[in-house]
């Protein structure tokens, strides 16, 4: 459980430090806005992949 728990702090670290470069570079609203779009962009992309690699057929065929 301790794993879990370290894996989670350093997310949250990491999204701290991701969430703060937005905001150094586009103002208040509109760097939320930014950050919004770019963590909807992100989930997609991490849901494809993990779809892609559950529903790859053993033949490699795509």
């Amino acid at each position: 459980m301790q794993i879990l728990e370290d894996i989670w702090e350093k997310v949250c670290i990491g999204y701290s430090y991701y969430s703060g470069f937005i905001h150094s570079i586009f103002p208040s609203q509109l760097g939320d806005l930014v950050e919004y779009c770019l963590d909807i962009a992100i989930a997609c992309l991490i849901i494809k992949a993990v779809a892609s690699a559950a529903f790859h057929t053993k033949g490699g065929n795509d």
